[in-house]
């Protein structure tokens, strides 16, 4: 599935919503969604937690532009923890337009799929 566009969501924090500024962060276990809340001055990562440490399947990671900051210059990259893969790969997503979003699911050993 390609990585889709639109605001999936508001900009707002609570359990497991995390809003970052102009930065990369690496997600928590208890982490359910990452979302910036500037526009971005240069390419930044966020990590996704260890596999193992989510409940397989039940547990959907999203990271978000929430305002329209990630560009194709300044690109929010979305990395798999060192080991875990995402759709087999260990390449890392990028989210490279505004508002654009991915959400993912733990396989729950050392992977994350595309949802």
């Amino acid at each position: 599935m390609a990585t889709e566009t639109g605001v999936p969501g508001t900009l707002t924090t609570g359990t497991g919503i995390v809003v970052i500024g102009d930065e990369s962060y690496t997600m928590l276990a208890g982490d359910t969604q990452v979302g910036t809340s500037i526009a971005l001055t240069a390419a930044r990562v966020v990590t996704l937690p260890k596999a193992s440490t989510v409940a397989k399947g039940t547990a959907t990671r999203i990271v978000v532009d929430y305002v329209g900051g990630v560009t194709s210059t300044n690109t929010l990259s979305i990395t798999p923890y060192a080991g875990d893969t995402i759709n087999g790969s260990t390449s890392s997503v990028v989210l490279n337009a505004a508002y654009a979003f991915q959400r993912l699911r733990s396989n729950g050993v050392t992977g994350w799929v595309k949802d």
